[in-house]
């Protein structure tokens, strides 16, 4: 799949689902930081994090 950079629109909501998104990659880091057999709590974060959509 190839984007077209003239085509792509860059909208609020895009930039706020990359914040989203970059904030998730961020907490699993410092989970796995922490502790680092956190396989649990990166499933309760994951779930609670996918939650958020719903409201």
């Amino acid at each position: 799949m190839t984007f077209r950079i003239d085509t792509l629109a860059t909208t609020p909501e895009i930039f706020a689902l990359i914040a989203e998104i970059d904030e998730f990659k961020a907490a699993l880091r410092a989970i796995g930081t922490l502790a680092p057999r956190g396989d649990h709590r990166k499933h309760q974060l994951f779930h609670s994090h996918r939650g958020r959509e719903a409201q």
